[in-house]
């Protein structure tokens, strides 16, 4: 699955609406808007952005748990949809990487199992 459907996923489980947004390739989607006059612009990516994986997890109420080489992104038996994905990384300079990836396709998988339903 490539970046754009993942991210794409990720957003519609959160609630945010991706095809009311541009996509780039570096940014990710992004909404522009315009009040008073002004314009704003607001970029959604959590495989770049911690905020935004975070925000994911707590949206979608999805654990963390740290490994040795491997974070697991799970939600329990209390959350509407089960994921678990589990990002392995080489060495600690990934690990953020890893947990935004693996944040990313959590939300993605409650996303797929709400559009199935």
């Amino acid at each position: 699955m490539d970046d754009k459907t993942l991210l794409e996923m990720a957003a519609r489980a959160a609630n945010l609406k991706p095809e009311e947004a541009m996509w780039h390739p570096r940014a990710g989607f992004v909404w522009v808007k315009k009040v008073d006059g002004i314009r704003t612009e607001n970029a959604f990516n959590s495989l770049r952005e911690n905020g935004d994986a975070m925000s994911l997890s707590v949206a979608l109420h999805i654990n963390i748990e740290h490994g040795q080489y491997s974070v697991r992104a799970y939600t329990d038996d209390a959350a509407p949809v089960m994921v678990d994905e589990t990002v392995f990384t080489p060495d600690e300079s990934q690990r953020q990487f890893a947990m935004r990836e693996a944040i990313t396709r959590a939300a993605a998988a409650i996303g797929s199992a709400h559009e199935a339903q």
